[in-house]
Parts: structure tokens; sequence; C-alpha cells
């Protein structure tokens, strides 16, 4: 297991000072996943289209993803809120999904809340239109990849070097269409119930739980919403 190192006097590196400039609260909810080469990959990638997610004010015109669930029961409804997204991360021996988020710095307790709710709840409230309506989305994203020969090119660099396989265009597509609901649900319990949550705060940190007490936190909703 790797070390866990707790320090109140961490220094931030140069790249965070730009989080001061909009005196916002930055949050991060992660849970460690399988990798690529796991069939749950596709659903852990169904569920990062599901939860969406994004700005309270975001240039480029309106249909940019506020059909998502983050934008709907989280961004559209809570004006305090600065932004929230869902993330994965692919790595060789494994993955990530979990939120981002960042509120003014008095709101970092609300966030927090929300983070957890959210979280504990990313495979419940889909209906089968939904999923239909991500897969199709998910779909149209891989085939706009392949429309790019740089794109192709980078994408087989990143497989080979994650987990020494090109998958094809046709694994892809088939991937993501059988994948289910039970498969979603099954996909957040193994991640929350896995290996320790990733839990990161730069900003404000009065009132909020640890480590310790978010994961257990996390788990118990998730016990009682499933």
């Amino acid at each position: 297991a790797l070390p866990i190192f707790l320090t109140k006097n961490l220094e931030a590196p140069d790249s965070t000072r730009k989080f001061a400039e909009k005196n916002l609260t930055h949050m991060a909810m992660c849970m460690p996943t399988k990798s690529m080469s796991d069939p749950d990959y596709y659903a852990y990638c169904l569920i990062q289209t599901l939860m969406g997610g994004g700005t309270s004010f975001s240039s480029g015109g309106p249909g940019k993803g506020i059909h998502t669930k983050l934008f709907q029961e989280v961004i559209n409804r809570e004006g305090w809120l600065h932004g929230i997204e869902c993330l994965t991360g692919w790595f060789q021996c494994g993955g990530l999904v979990g939120l981002y988020g960042q509120c003014p710095h008095e709101w970092n307790s609300h966030l927090h809340r929300c983070m957890l709710f959210q979280l504990a709840s990313m495979s419940q409230r889909v209906t089968d239109k939904e999923l239909v309506m991500a897969k199709n989305q998910l779909i149209s994203q891989l085939v706009l990849l392949g429309e790019s020969r740089e794109m192709i090119v980078e994408e087989m660099g990143k497989n080979l070097l994650l987990h020494d396989y090109i998958t094809t265009s046709e694994e892809l597509l088939n991937g993501t269409q059988n994948v289910t609901i039970d498969d979603l649900h099954r996909a957040c319990k193994e991640a929350i119930y896995g290996k320790r949550m990733a839990y990161a705060v730069y900003g404000n940190l009065d009132r909020l739980p640890n480590l310790t007490d978010t994961e257990a936190a996390l788990q118990t909703l998730f016990k009682k919403l499933n």
C-alpha cells in the first residue's frame, strides 16, 4: 500500500496559484477502478457521460451537456456552485472515477455534501432512455476520433502504453453497446467499496471532514440510497 502523508504545512505548487484568482475552494473526490483492459471500462466511461458537468457559465452556446445529471440536479439548482464535473483517468495499473467541483469558500461544506450524494448515487435515477442517449453520445465521440489520423495514432499509443494492446473500433462500439444499468450499479459499488478513495481540497478547509470520515460517509450514504 502507498504511504499516506498528512501535514498542515504542505506548500501548493506554483501551478495552483491561479486558483486564488477567483477566490474559490476546489475539491476532488475519486475512487480507484479497474484498468482499460477490463470490460467495466465501458461502464465507467458511460457513467462519466451520464454525469457530465461543467461550470455555471460556459461560453460556446447552449446544448453543451445540459441534459446530464450534474447539470439537471446540481448546476441548474444550486446558485452558490461555480462548477462541478465527472472525471475519469486511466493508467497502466488501473483507473479513477470521481467528481471535481469549485465553490466560494463559505460554501465548502455544501459542496462536500453535494459531491458525496452524487457519488453515492451515480448509477441511480438513470432511465433506459438516458442510458441509450449516453451510449449514442459516447459512440459518436469515438467515431469522431476515428476521423483524425492524429487522434488515431494518439489513441493507439495510449493503448499500447497502458495495456500493451490496441483496442479496435469494433471492440469499443460493442463494449459500449453491451453495458446495462445493472452493470452501472455493480461498477459503482465496486468502486466505492474497493481501494481507498482519493480526496483533495485546495482553499478553505474549515468544517470539512478528513479522508477517513469522508470515505465512511460515502459508503454509509451508498447503502442508504441503494
